[in-house]
Formats: structure tokens, C-alpha cells, sequence
């Protein structure tokens, strides 16, 4: 695959993406020095692919002569399942059948914002909720270690004072969460890649969970559920694209074999592709 690129002055050229050569005009220097064969042989071919492209013919001749190794695209998530039932397995191993419909009756029943509040918030009332998920997922120290000691165990670990609240205290919640330095998400994400972040309103406080969907599709929905089947009011960012994950129904990126990382959504900025 040959890509160019223009960028403060430099022309390069790469060659499925190693940089084969370098260019600034200007100053008439360049990396490496003698890539006369390989500009002659662009300067002549260059051209004759330009005319191909204006005649019509170039995609045809991409399609006859492009190794699939070289191509960009994408496949329904369910056709690749049929093509290969073990990536299915994988994907779908530590959830039920009956997990997936439940969720996918409530992601399309249940209102982006959750009804109901909970009056009050505090330590021990997030925590516990934390519990609900790792017990779930089988978090480390499910079992053995309580609520406090499950979130330090599992947590991202930078939790901003979170834990040194007092336990049952509103008042010290409620000004800890309002504080200047609580700005960032690291006291919410608890479990590497999955946040749980405390809401609040005129009306008092909810929970919103957001998940990678490439990596924890699973464990935010079984999360989720645990959630919503304890009756704690919760939110779920991207529920629809969790869905269509687990029933095959959104689309995978196919990327060139010398890609890096494999999944690469940027290659399809316009679609959700992962």
C-alpha cells in the first residue's frame, strides 16, 4: 500500500507504512538520499494511474489485482460469527441468552434518563452499588473483602479522596462531590475501562455506567443489569451500540494486514466501526 503525506514543508511517501522517502523541496534536502529509482518509477506511474481513475477503469483493475491482505472495509458482526462460530463463543461466553434479552428489553423500553432518585448519597450507598457489579463480573476479592475493599481492589485507584469519607455521611458526599479538585473521572472508573459516575438533580441522585465497547461490552451489561434488577435508578451510555454488539448486528472493521491496533475506528471516522 503506498500513502503520501505533505506536513510542514516535507513530502513523504510510504510503503504499507514504512517511510521510504522524504522530501523538502525547498531546501533540496531528503531521507534517504538516493530513492532516484523509486521517484523515477512514481514519476512514470503516477500519471498512468491518474488516467485510469479518469477513464473508469481503476476500480475494476483494484478489484482484480488488490490482495485482500491490502483492502479496507467492514462485516457484519453476525457474518463474521458465521464464518468463524468461535469468535461468537468468545464473545459471548460469560453472558446467557436470557442476560442478553433482558437487556435488550430494557434498553428499548427504559428512558435514556432513569426514572426515580435516590434521596440521598452517600459512601456506603456508592459502594455498595460498586458491589452489585463486581460481584457480577467476578471482581477481585468477591467473596472475601467488603464493599470498600472490592472498590480498592478493583477500582482504577485514584479516587480523590473518595474513601475518606465518612460512611454514612450525606453532608460530607455532597461537598466532596461538589469540589474543585473532583473534576476528572478516575474516582468513577471502577473497573479498568468501565465507569460509574454518581448523578444529581433537583430531584436527587442516579447512576450513569459507560463502558469500552470494545473490551467490556459484557461486563457493562452484566453490570447494568445487576444495577437495574436491585432497582437502582441508572443510565447506560451507548446501550444501542452494546445491543448490536451482542446480537451481530453492528459492523467490524476490516483493516489492512500492517494496522496497528487491529480494530483501528479511525480508519471509518463516519461510522461507528470498530
Amino acid at each position: 500500500m503506498l500513502a503520501t503525506t505533505y506536513w510542514n514543508g516535507w513530502y513523504s511517501v510510504f510503503i504499507n507504512s514504512k517511510l521510504v522517502l522524504q522530501i523538502q523541496p525547498e531546501s533540496r534536502t531528503g531521507y534517504p538520499e538516493n530513492r532516484t529509482e523509486l521517484a523515477e518509477w512514481l514519476l512514470s506511474e503516477v500519471p498512468k494511474v491518474i488516467e485510469t481513475v479518469r477513464d473508469g477503469t481503476y476500480n475494476e483493475y483494484v478489484r482484480q489485482n488488490l490482495p485482500y491482505e491490502k483492502r479496507n472495509g467492514k462485516i457484519l458482526r453476525e457474518d463474521y460469527w458465521r464464518i468463524d462460530p468461535e469468535v461468537k463463543t468468545g464473545c459471548l461466553e460469560r453472558i446467557s441468552q436470557e442476560e442478553i434479552a433482558h437487556f435488550l428489553m430494557l434498553s428499548e423500553s427504559t428512558p435514556e434518563k432513569p426514572d426515580g432518585r435516590i434521596p440521598e448519597m452517600t459512601l456506603r450507598k456508592y459502594l455498595d452499588c460498586c458491589r452489585l457489579g463486581y460481584e457480577v463480573n467476578d471482581g477481585r476479592g468477591v467473596g472475601v473483602l467488603d464493599a470498600n475493599g472490592l472498590y480498592r481492589s478493583n477500582a482504577d485507584g485514584r479516587d480523590q479522596g473518595l474513601l475518606e469519607l465518612s460512611p454514612d455521611s450525606a453532608d460530607e458526599f455532597d461537598s466532596w462531590y461538589g469540589s474543585d479538585f473532583m473534576r476528572d473521572a478516575h474516582p468513577w472508573e471502577v473497573f479498568i475501562g468501565i465507569f460509574l459516575f454518581a448523578k444529581k438533580d433537583d430531584d436527587g441522585w442516579w447512576l450513569s455506567l459507560s463502558g469500552s465497547k470494545y473490551l467490556q461490552t459484557v461486563k457493562t451489561v452484566k453490570f447494568y443489569l445487576a444495577l437495574t434488577d436491585a432497582g437502582v435508578p441508572v443510565s447506560m451510555y451507548q446501550r444501542k451500540e452494546m445491543a448490536d454488539i451482542l446480537t451481530g448486528r453492528d459492523h467490524i472493521g476490516i483493516v489492512t494486514e500492517n494496522v496497528f491496533p487491529l480494530h483501528c475506528g479511525s480508519i471509518f471516522p463516519d461510522e461507528i466501526i470498530l
